[in-house]
């Protein structure tokens, strides 16, 4: 099999799940200073703008006799994080937002100071307004916790400063028609990581005959590989366990500071989480996604749209990315959108393993005890009661099942990878006239008919309405809002935290490695400490394959040794970052 070629210099990646942080532009809005229009600026991106269009002229039919209006101002494709508290700081005139990678602590204690308006009593402690005018019966903060999804970003010390208006994740988009064509028309979607891999190397047997890559993905640019790194950390770590590590403390709030014992070993606050085996796991099957001889030529190097353009064409089978894809590329791709679905991303096997193997009550082999977890997840995704499914894997299964295993298994699959933090914001520093306009607005858009409003213009799902696409007749479509309509669902957002947002390190989840994660994985595989039969010289990333495309002796122990390599290196430089930015004090930091 022809080698894939590729490039050597690569562009920092952004670890968001929408697209890069930039600065905003350059251009002035013009704005309207009538006390009861509003001025609107959206963050333009994969749910595009229509959305906004529609909300708009409903919400001025609504209050026609108010007289409110929303003007909105030039939608804007940079229009995320600290452009907005900065556009709020520097008196833009724009009084509410719709964007995304914001948090309330940020918007509230960061270096603009308080920034966002307190929702809490004027919107989150009131019903949402429907089209008609007239209260629904719950209050809008009642309606998100009923979701079960935190929306973490929203609030900061017991205050709301943030709408959601998507109900989005990321999982594993499957090109069907590829994925049927070469594993058969009977075959089932992956749901461990080992299940995945096994495909792969069975696509990657017939790349001769199809010449379809199993994997696609872009290293320049945006990224999604979140997409199966998030999911798998906190499968492994639990989610409070994963909080700690995104925020560089530990159990009891201590942050991490550059401190080692007499052996060199690092003691000072918050290390053990960056000495979890988690890291070893999660990192060594990254490597297995990024060998470069199973995925499309010039991944490596391409953006996120070409990688798109790939899963869309049916040039590969597989491709992390989110909900936001299908509404991207229909208007490029309309012809291919049929051959694409969307599935959660698989549980990663080290679950099984820890439940179900060696050492274990069960102490059942690798392979079967991803068997019995692969059937778990089956009756899991049904969405069926613990009870159900631990009955129905017996049977299946020929074998008793303790119910505390069968949660665990649910618990796992469900976490869900938070989609990047969609949030409407109204100014700290709205006009007393605008405010009231602008709290209606949210309110408005709170409720049911606009959460079913804005699912069917942007193709997402909406927090206020989520079950108004299961039934949609695009099939991408009703399979994401499938998976977000699982009982078992618990949303995670990976964004900076605590001690690590207050030092102003980088958004990669590998801190250490800032925010080129993926880049440097792909990278230092081929110049660090795991080279080997898989590596050869001047050449990056790691493979198990050969030049002819046959696997070589050590197989995927070369990931292995990959993995745990990398985890020795993150946990190195968890100390070099902490160290270089001068450790101090919480109440030292501004």
């Amino acid at each position: 099999m022809k080698k894939k070629l590729l490039s050597l210099l690569m562009a920092a990646l952004m670890v968001f799940s929408v697209a890069p942080m930039a600065a905003c532009g350059s251009s002035v809005d013009d704005i309207s200073t009538d006390p009861k229009t509003i001025n609107v600026k959206i963050y333009k991106a994969g749910y595009g703008t229509k959305y906004i269009e529609e909300l708009k002229k409903q919400f001025e039919i609504t209050f026609a006799d108010q007289g409110y209006k929303i003007k909105i101002a030039a939608h804007d494709p940079f229009l995320m994080g600290s452009a907005v508290y900065r556009s709020i700081y520097s008196n833009s005139g724009i009084d509410v937002y719709f964007t995304s990678s914001t948090t309330a602590e940020t918007g509230v204690n960061g270096e603009y100071g308080q920034v966002l308006l307190d929702l809490t009593d004027n919107v989150f402690n009131k019903p949402a307004i429907k089209f008609d005018g007239t209260e629904e019966d719950k209050t809008i903060k009642e309606k998100m916790l009923a979701t079960g999804w935190e929306y973490e970003g929203a609030s900061w010390e017991g205050k709301y400063y943030g709408l959601p208006y998507v109900y989005s994740t990321s999982g594993l988009v499957i090109n069907q028609k590829q994925f049927k064509a070469i594993l058969g028309a009977d075959a089932e979607y992956p749901r461990t990581s080992d299940e995945m891999f096994e495909m792969v190397d069975e696509i990657q047997a017939t790349y001769d005959t199809h010449f379809k890559a199993p994997f696609t993905f872009s290293l320049s640019g945006n990224n999604y590989l979140t997409g199966a790194a998030v999911p798998w950390m906190i499968q492994l770590m639990g989610r409070d366990t994963f909080l700690n590590y995104m925020a560089m403390t530990d159990a009891e709030g201590n942050w991490l500071r550059p401190e080692r014992d007499a052996s060199g070993k690092l003691i000072g606050g918050a290390f053990e989480v960056f000495d979890h085996p988690a890291l070893a796991d999660v990192a060594t099957n990254i490597f297995r996604i990024l060998d470069w001889n199973t995925h499309t030529k010039n991944a490596a190097g391409q953006g996120f749209e070409a990688a798109q353009a790939q899963i869309m064409r049916g040039e590969a089978v597989f491709y992390f990315c989110g909900d936001w894809m299908y509404n991207e590329e229909y208007g490029r791709f309309g012809q291919y959108t049929g051959d694409i679905d969307f599935t959660k991303t698989p549980v990663i096997s080290t679950v099984g393993a820890k439940l179900f193997g060696e050492g274990t009550s069960y102490n059942l082999s690798a392979e079967k005890a991803d068997d019995v977890l692969s059937t778990i997840v089956k009756y899991v995704d049904q969405n069926l009661a613990v009870e159900e499914i631990e009955q129905k894997a017996e049977q299946e299964l020929s074998m008793d099942l303790a119910t505390a295993d069968v949660e665990a298994v649910c618990t796992a699959r469900g976490v869900i990878r938070a989609g990047g933090g969609a949030m409407a914001h109204i100014a700290n520093n709205i006009s007393e006239d605008k405010k009231e306009v602008a709290e209606a607005f949210l309110r408005f858009c709170a409720s049911e008919e606009a959460g079913a409003l804005f699912a069917e213009s942007a193709y997402t799902t909406s927090p206020w309405n989520t079950s108004a696409l299961k039934d949609s007749d695009i099939k991408y479509i009703a399979s994401v809002a499938n998976v977000l309509s699982n009982r078992y669902n618990v949303e995670t957002s990976y964004a900076n935290k605590g001690y690590k947002l207050a030092l102003g390190l980088g958004a990669g989840i590998f801190p250490g490695l800032g925010e080129v994660w993926s880049t440097n994985f792909y990278e230092w595989a081929g110049a660090g400490s795991p080279r080997g039969d898989g590596v050869k010289d001047g050449e990056v990333g790691v493979s198990k394959y050969d030049e002819e495309g046959k696997l070589i002796a050590e197989g995927n122990a070369i990931y292995r040794r990959a993995g745990e390599a990398m985890a020795k290196y993150l946990y190195d430089n968890a100390y070099n970052q902490v160290d270089k930015k001068g450790w101090r004090a919480p109440g030292d930091i501004d």
